[in-house]
């Protein structure tokens, strides 16, 4: 979630790409088969978001909560470990820092 866009190999942008056309592809899918009533925000299939504490689904390290600007995101440690130099993780904010 830190790392600048710039700092991307052509291949990391490909995997984001990827990613971003699976998984709202597969939102669009399970909106469309459960059909919500509009004014809900179903979230029950993210699979790391809100899920801080939990194991990564692809490596089982406990997932950690970060803040990213003005914004918190949920990630692996070790599936997305930092890389943008300079950036400070607040590790204060982190539950069950390591």
């Amino acid at each position: 979630p830190r790392s600048l866009l710039r700092d991307l190999t052509v291949d990391e942008l490909d995997c984001v790409y990827d990613a971003i056309v699976g998984i709202l592809g597969g939102v669009r899918d399970a909106l469309a088969s459960e059909q919500p009533p509009v004014h809900e925000m179903p979230r029950d299939w993210f699979r790391v978001r809100g899920r801080t504490g939990e194991p990564c689904p692809r490596c089982s390290t406990e997932l950690v909560s970060v803040r990213v600007l003005t914004d918190d995101a949920t990630l692996c440690p070790r599936c997305q470990p930092e890389k943008r130099r300079g950036t400070r993780i607040e590790w204060s904010s982190v539950a069950n820092a390591r």
